[in-house]
């Protein structure tokens, strides 16, 4: 009886689990792609709300309210906008938990370990993306943003 060599051994092996590899190669990619699509969404947003409050922001900074106050504001807005998003996740996943159940692992009783990890890393990108955006509310000047929107409605558009 001859043995096969190790490389045969391992070139079947390579074979046998390249269309897997493959699978969770798309898998990763859209995964990815899906992440950073969401990062963008929140970016966006919070970067939206951030414009569009600017007159707001430089009252409030005339007043006298503190840089940090208003930082703190837009990162707990954008908190709660994803803490609703979560909480409707949630209640997607334990509704779809008995029809996925059959292609989850026998060991897997598809309790809370992955939902929690999903909040957890949907929450860390959130605060991420929101950073930037809020970040840019302690530069905010009154006298600029205050005689930049009394001139908007005087101004001929073009």
């Amino acid at each position: 009886m001859t043995v096969p060599p190790v490389g045969a051994y391992a070139g079947y092996l390579s074979a046998w689990f390249a269309p897997l590899r493959m699978r969770l190669i798309i898998v990763a990619t859209l995964a990815l792609v899906g992440t950073l699509l969401a990062a963008l969404g929140i970016y966006a947003l919070v970067a939206y709300h951030v414009s569009s409050t600017r007159r707001e922001l430089g009252i409030r900074v005339a007043l006298g309210a503190p840089g940090n106050r208003l930082f703190a504001g837009v990162l707990r807005q954008a908190v709660v906008m994803a803490g609703g998003g979560l909480i409707v996740g949630f209640a997607a996943w334990y509704a779809a938990l008995p029809s996925v159940r059959e292609h989850l692992s026998p060991a897997s009783d598809g309790g809370w370990i992955m939902p929690a990890a999903v909040t957890l890393f949907v929450g860390v990108i959130t605060l991420a993306a929101a950073l930037a955006p809020a970040s840019r509310t302690r530069a905010v000047d009154p006298v600029v943003t205050l005689s930049e929107s009394s001139w908007d409605w005087q101004r001929p558009r073009l």
